[in-house]
């Protein structure tokens, strides 16, 4: 069982990873230039980075609640 410090850097890095997915789904915007970059990497690292995100949203759910 995970002490309350590691649940909490767990439950921390799984919001990045969420903040990342709406990122990538288009739900949050970032300002122009910064939009106009990560689209520029989406558009040639996207299907990798998708999966890499849910990859690692998956894996911190199973690490909270194992």
């Amino acid at each position: 069982m995970h002490s309350i410090g590691n649940i909490i850097n767990d439950v921390i890095i799984l919001g990045l990873f969420i903040y990342l997915a709406l990122i990538v789904n288009g739900v949050v915007k970032l300002n122009a230039r910064k939009q106009e970059r990560f689209n520029k990497m989406m558009n040639r690292y996207g299907t990798v980075f998708k999966i890499l995100v849910y990859v690692g949203i998956i894996m911190f759910i199973i690490l909270i609640f194992k």
